[in-house]
């Protein structure tokens, strides 16, 4: 179900008239499936590093942010890692 919205809200970005998103603008669609208010006050949730408005063109996922993931993050070029796990 989340991958399929995921690509029904992309769909208006693709094309000729493609637009690139913004970090920010894919913490706002995550937040609307999974808010950030429902967390618990000592979790770490939201944006951990970076610019929110820097341009995001990658994303990558993991489940914790090990070293090995943020070197491969590094070497492919990602734009923004998505983790279960806060930093």
């Amino acid at each position: 179900m989340f991958l399929q919205t995921w690509r029904g809200k992309l769909a208006q970005f693709e094309g000729d008239d493609a637009v690139v998103l913004s970090v920010a603008d894919i913490i706002a669609y995550i937040d609307e499936l999974f808010p950030q208010s429902l967390a618990e006050e000592w979790d770490n949730v939201g944006l951990q590093v970076g610019s929110a408005s820097s341009p995001c063109r990658t994303v990558m996922t993991c489940l914790t942010v090990t070293e090995a993931a943020a070197e491969h993050a590094a070497e492919a070029g990602v734009d923004l890692i998505i983790s279960h796990h806060p930093l």
